[in-house]
């Protein structure tokens, strides 16, 4: 995606302050809230096509069941790259459509810091 806004939240500082529970290897792009502006589909994408607009989502393969399901090292933003970048690489199964009522600004908290 074309990343439109990114978002800061409290584990992003955490992580960028080294007081974060957790050490990531460097270096990281950080920050793990961002929407964006699909620009390209592999070719086995079905869930979006060119033109729409995503939020990533920051645990990257937990789309549903209890959180024990939820991967630690996949989250967005460490130890993953996260959206504080120009263009962002999401699996398809890592990102939702954006809410079209809300703004770019608006939209890149719903990641982490929103939800």
């Amino acid at each position: 995606i074309k990343v439109k806004a990114s978002a800061l939240n409290y584990r992003d500082v955490e992580i960028a302050r080294g007081s974060y529970h957790t050490k990531f290897a460097l270096p990281l792009v950080p920050l793990s809230d961002g929407v964006g502006e699909v620009v390209a589909v592999g070719a086995e994408v079905s869930r979006f096509k060119i033109g729409d607009r995503v939020c990533g989502t920051f645990w990257q393969r937990w789309v549903a069941g209890g959180f024990v399901m939820a991967e630690a090292s996949y989250q967005r933003g460490g130890p993953i790259d996260g959206m504080l970048s120009e263009y962002a690489l999401l699996d398809e199964q890592a990102a939702v459509l954006a809410p079209a009522h809300l703004s770019d600004i608006e939209a890149a908290t719903l990641a982490c810091a929103g939800v």
